[in-house]
């Protein structure tokens, strides 16, 4: 994954990179730990000027059971909605009224992108 990033920092104006979406992490119970590879990668694409987005988990619905990356304060957080705009049942979340509270996706099966041979749904 580290070198994940490292192309996309490098490759950032050729492909016109802003974004890094990222689902994927260490699990709940890992602590932040700011010296992390993944945390550093995660600082050296915002300093390039690329939002680096990670998504919350799926250790939900306890509270203060986000992805490490998540609590990154260079990362964005996102978690998981259903339909009717509240935390889904699966998504993990942060400690509400914190810097570490949740952020909701609009809805469970949002698509940001896709194979143009893929079916639509």
């Amino acid at each position: 994954m580290l070198g994940a990033f490292d192309w996309a920092i490098t490759h950032k104006d050729a492909y016109n990179i802003r974004v890094l979406n990222n689902s994927w992490g260490p699990g709940v119970g890992t602590p932040y730990d700011p010296g992390d590879p993944v945390n550093l990668a995660i600082a050296a694409a915002h300093d390039a000027g690329i939002s680096v987005v990670f998504g919350a988990g799926n250790d939900g619905p306890r509270t203060d059971a986000l992805n490490a990356f998540c609590v990154n304060p260079d990362a964005i957080c996102v978690a998981g909605s259903d339909d009717n705009g509240n935390i889904a049942f699966f998504s993990s979340r942060g400690i509400p009224a914190t810097a570490s509270g949740t952020r909701r996706s609009p809805r469970p099966a949002t698509t940001s992108c896709r194979c143009a041979a893929s079916p639509a749904r």
